[in-house]
């Protein structure tokens, strides 16, 4: 089972790793979570590493609901 939270009828998927103060780490457009993987291996004895993938990249779906970059 891979992790997803639901927000605005969207299922998000998301990733923590590590222990610590949670921090987010966000992917820049058109990039999914796994941009971020190099860097959390450094990070994880310190914080827990939440990433995820933002709408309609990776492995989150489009809901067909119209959005811009803005």
């Amino acid at each position: 089972i891979m992790p997803y939270i639901c927000i605005d009828k969207t299922q998000y998927y998301f990733q923590q790793q590590g222990q610590g103060t949670p921090t987010v780490c966000i992917a820049g457009y058109a990039c999914d979570h796994s941009v971020w993987e190099a860097v959390i291996s450094h990070m994880t004895n310190d914080f827990e590493v939440i990433t995820f993938d933002i709408r309609a990249v990776g492995q989150t779906r489009d809901n067909d609901q119209s959005f811009t970059l803005e």
